[in-house]
């Protein structure tokens, strides 16, 4: 792709002028599409569905796996009291590497996927300023509102509550991070309102409650679109920590994410959707999705209660190099400790800090790395360098419409927090000769 200098500062300007007001955007601006080829899609389309068909399976049938997720006590009581829907995983995000042995699933976010904003934002640019040999995916931010409003629709129903045409929305996020992120939110924003719904974004402690009645600045809202990580709010006593939670749930509000999709999150779930020994506990009808998602999913062991604990702990030792340790309700990369990335009296600490904890032990797999070329805001220099990449397919409404978020990174996790250079790439569907 040949990129004229006048067409870099266009583009850079305009991208600070959306998702970047303020000055302090962490992702670097990428230069480097990313595309995808049909045959990708075909198999992501099939391992998509196996693994939200299951999510979604464990989200209703909390009672059945709540002993495997071991969520904390007070956490899994308010998982027990919250309303269970037809559609609780609404927008869902696999992260997903290709490696030399194929596609591997690391994680599965059903609470808060990040980044279809960013990439939504990114891809229009591109088509904007550059000549692309590809096709834009799907409308992210319509298909997303699509899911939102369906899934009002089904809660409203339920409650019975009046259905209105055009629900108004507040997105809800953690205060410290609406500045840094108002970017991304405000992509999503502006889609809505131009879509026809009131749209506002605000702190979780900036809702009041009156009687069943959610209101922000005076104004009744009837959907709560929830960004928050449901076990982050007990920390939160500006917010009420649970109680919170249980008052959304017993609101006339829509809440989408519901809490109920806390309950599929839980990173102990590539364990039994990959584990032999759990099958028993999943129904005839998903048996087939059970062998699809086995043979996506790393080596994943469950290490709170470990059958041999103290064999463990030698394997993990012997085979550092092998193995990532994950706090398996962790998010954006935290707590997460490669073991070829330290040194043995690190690594030693980690795995004591984890074997007998909500951690899981997975098995490292190879990373896939390409030349990414980049503008770096702060130093205001154009870059090309190798990345780690993974590409993350959506779901909304349960479905995979083609919608990607890719990231890419110096460092092996592909993370904002870590590593010298991180960004996010455009996505398109390469064109058929």
């Amino acid at each position: 792709m040949d990129i004229q200098p006048g067409q870099v500062a266009r583009y850079i300007a305009e991208h600070d002028q959306i998702l970047d007001p303020h000055g302090t955007r962490v992702p670097k601006i990428p230069l480097t599409p990313y595309f995808i080829e049909q045959p990708f899609l075909e198999e992501v389309a099939v391992m998509v569905g196996a693994f939200t068909r299951l999510h979604e399976h464990v989200a209703q049938k909390y009672g059945t796996f709540r002993e495997i997720l071991g969520y904390e006590e007070y956490l899994d009581r308010l998982l027990q009291g919250s309303p269970t829907f037809a559609l609780n995983t609404a927008l869902t995000r696999l992260d997903v590497f290709p490696t030399d042995e194929g596609l591997k699933v690391v994680e599965v976010n059903c609470q808060s996927p990040g980044g279809n904003e960013d990439s939504a934002a990114l891809e229009t640019l591109f088509k904007k300023h550059f000549a692309i040999e590809g096709e834009q995916l799907p409308d992210r931010i319509g298909t997303a509102l699509d899911a939102i409003v369906g899934c009002y629709h089904e809660q409203i129903s339920l409650k019975g509550g009046a259905e209105i045409d055009k629900p108004s929305i507040a997105l809800i996020e953690k205060r410290k991070d609406i500045s840094s992120l108002m970017g991304r939110f405000a992509v999503f924003i502006d889609r809505a309102r131009e879509l026809g719904h009131p749209c506002e974004i605000a702190a979780p402690e900036d809702l009041t409650f009156h009687g069943k009645e959610v209101r922000l600045d005076g104004k009744a809202v009837d959907i709560i679109y929830n960004r928050l990580i449901t076990d982050e709010i007990a920390h939160e006593p500006k917010v009420g920590g649970y109680d919170f939670a249980r008052r959304l749930n017993d609101s006339e509000a829509a809440v989408v994410l519901p809490f109920s999709a806390k309950r599929a999150d839980s990173k102990r779930m590539l364990t039994f959707l990959s584990d032999p020994r759990y099958r028993s506990l999943f129904p005839t009808e998903l048996q087939k999705d059970l062998h699809i998602t086995s043979k996506y999913i790393p080596e994943t062991v469950i290490l709170a209660t470990p059958d041999d604990a103290d064999g463990l702990i030698r394997r993990l030792k012997r085979e550092q190099d092998g193995w990532v340790l994950k706090a398996a309700n962790s998010v954006a990369s935290q707590a997460v400790y490669l073991g070829s990335d330290m040194t043995p009296a690190d690594w030693q600490l980690a795995i004591d800090r984890a074997v007998g904890k909500d951690w899981v032990a997975q098995r490292r797999i190879p990373l896939p790395r390409m030349p990414v070329t980049f503008y770096d805001q702060r130093t205001k220099s154009q870059r090309t360098t190798q990345m780690v990449y993974n590409v993350c397919p959506f779901t909304f409404g349960g479905k995979f419409t083609g919608a990607f978020y890719v990231r890419a990174s110096q460092d092996n996790l592909t993370s904002a927090k870590s590593g010298t250079a991180y960004t996010i790439l455009p996505c398109f569907e390469k064109r058929k000769d």
